[in-house]
């Protein structure tokens, strides 16, 4: 049934977010063990670098091209900044063994 179809895409869609984000977090740290980051801001600097670099520029593609809207374009954009800064903040300050 559609309803059926509409779940499917729905864990779908969840299954590749989660995905994503743990390659994401997986490369940042990856990043950050390797310039030696040790304090929580050199993190921050670090992560905010990286979404610099590697997710805002696909979102204003994502205007160029596909004429999404600004607004839009701004509301991502501090998505991921955010969940940058917060993976950075945990990597940094959890306790690893």
């Amino acid at each position: 049934t559609e309803q059926q179809m509409k779940s499917a895409n729905m864990a779908q869609s969840f299954a590749t977010g989660i995905l994503a984000t743990l390659l994401s977090v997986t490369f940042l740290d990856a990043i950050l063990i390797t310039v030696g980051s040790t304090t929580l801001s050199e993190s921050m600097i670090i992560a905010g670098l990286v979404w610099l670099a590697a997710s805002l520029p696909i979102e204003l593609h994502g205007v160029a091209w596909s004429l999404r809207p600004w607004g839009l374009m701004v509301l991502n954009s501090a998505n991921y900044l955010v969940g940058f800064l917060i993976a950075a903040y945990v990597l940094t300050v959890w306790p690893m063994g």
